[in-house]
C-alpha cells in the first residue's frame, strides 16, 4: 500500500521546529523529535475515539465496548520488546 503523507510530513517538520531546546551534551538540542509513527499512533487514537464501535474488545459474553482508547506499541529493546501502553 502506497499512501501520501507529504501533509503529514509537513506538519511533523513544524512540530518539531518548534520543539523548546534544552542544553544537552552536544549544545542546544531539541526537547523531543517527533516520528511519523508517533503521529499515525496519535491518528489511530483519535480514530478510536470518533468511532467508539471500532474501539472493541471480543470477550467471551460478546463485544465490549471500551470508554478509553488506549494503543499499546510493541517497542524494541535490548532485552527483547515491550509494549507499553500510550
Amino acid at each position: 500500500l502506497d499512501c501520501e503523507i507529504d501533509a503529514l510530513l509537513a506538519l511533523r517538520k513544524q512540530l518539531n521546529d518548534a520543539a523548546p531546546t534544552l542544553k544537552g551534551e552536544k549544545g542546544e538540542e531539541p526537547a523531543y523529535k517527533l516520528s511519523v509513527n508517533d503521529l499515525v499512533i496519535k491518528a489511530f487514537a483519535a480514530a478510536l475515539r470518533q468511532v467508539p464501535d471500532a474501539n472493541v474488545s471480543w470477550t467471551e459474553g460478546g463485544m465490549l465496548k471500551h470508554r478509553h482508547a488506549d494503543v499499546g506499541v510493541a517497542v524494541s529493546i535490548p532485552g527483547g520488546l515491550i509494549t507499553p501502553i500510550v
